[in-house]
């Protein structure tokens, strides 16, 4: 059985996706899949998108015209197998250690819901900078 689902809309993004992904990937979770919806893509995202099911079996994508990024993440919740639900941005990144504390906390409240902070890295002449909202 799958755990997690994250699911990921996908448009005109290639810049970011595959930084999105490894974040993901490095997470180390077993039994996790990877919803990459491309919402109608014109800057090649949706050909990163294949490459990227291509080389890890956990990662499925769908194609679709231009609906929005709503229409994409519940189109992605619809196909999704995994007992949880996670959702990101494709210029979002995960913090594995918060990933992992946020699956026990869910795990042992039987939450139907669970909202985590984030933080925010901009760039400004050359250097990042993190925000936390």
């Amino acid at each position: 059985m799958i755990s997690v689902s994250f699911i990921i809309p996908v448009y005109n993004c290639k810049a970011y996706l595959e930084d999105c992904i490894r974040s993901i990937l490095q997470t180390g979770l077993v039994r996790s899949e990877i919803i990459l919806v491309d919402d109608g893509s014109t800057d090649g995202s949706g050909s990163v998108c294949d490459a990227l099911a291509v080389e890890h079996t956990e990662i499925r994508v769908i194609h679709q015209s231009n609906a929005g990024a709503s229409a994409a993440r519940n189109r992605g919740l619809r196909e999704a197998r995994g007992e949880r639900i996670l959702f990101l941005d494709a210029d979002d990144s995960i913090d594995s250690a918060l990933l992992a504390e946020v699956l026990a906390d869910a795990r042992c409240s039987q939450t139907d819901l669970t909202v985590y902070g984030m933080t925010f890295d901009y760039y400004h002449q050359g250097k990042c900078y993190r925000r936390d909202p």
